[in-house]
């Protein structure tokens, strides 16, 4: 800002000295040649007024960047703050994900844990039913035995087609 004033000042500064000393080299030549200081003279003034006029641009041109400058430092403040704002959001989320993901794994350990522990309950209960199984099935082969024994039922006297109907019932 304080560039283009001290260009003007120097400008109008030149154009003082050379004012000065045209005026002098006027009088010094007894005005031999007015026109061509006449003709500088009016040249120093329009570069003055072209100085001048590009202050006055420069001046406007920087007023105008330095809006643009701050309407885009408040817009990018804006997004810093949304982005914030959406940062803190998305930890919030990645945090729940996170706690809920642990849980899920606990949750999936004591359910592997429960399973291993059901499977061993059926195996057991299995061998248990199996055990029980053969078991009855013993005794009721010997409670048959006993009972047919009992009623003389096993004689051997008796006729072989009985003896052949009581082995076939027995097996069957």
């Amino acid at each position: 800002r304080e560039a283009p004033a001290m260009v003007s000042r120097a400008v109008v500064a030149t154009l003082g000295c050379v004012l000065t000393a045209a005026g002098h080299t006027q009088s010094l030549e007894n005005h031999k040649s007015p026109s061509r200081i006449a003709a500088v003279v009016d040249a120093l003034r329009d570069v003055l007024r072209a100085t001048e006029q590009q202050h006055t641009d420069d001046a406007k041109a920087f007023k105008c960047y330095q809006q643009w400058c701050s309407s885009e430092i408040q817009r990018e403040e804006v997004e810093i703050e949304e982005g914030k704002e959406q940062q803190e959001e998305l930890h919030a989320v990645v945090n729940s994900e996170v706690a809920a993901e642990s849980r899920y794994e606990y949750d999936l350990a004591g359910s592997e844990k429960d399973l291993e522990e059901i499977n061993d309950a059926v195996q057991t209960a299995q061998a248990l039913r199996d055990k029980e199984e053969a078991k009855f099935s013993r005794e009721a082969e010997l409670g048959t035995h006993v009972r047919l024994s009992s009623m003389g039922l096993f004689s051997s006297e008796w006729p072989s087609p009985l003896r052949r109907a009581r082995a076939a019932w027995l097996s069957g």
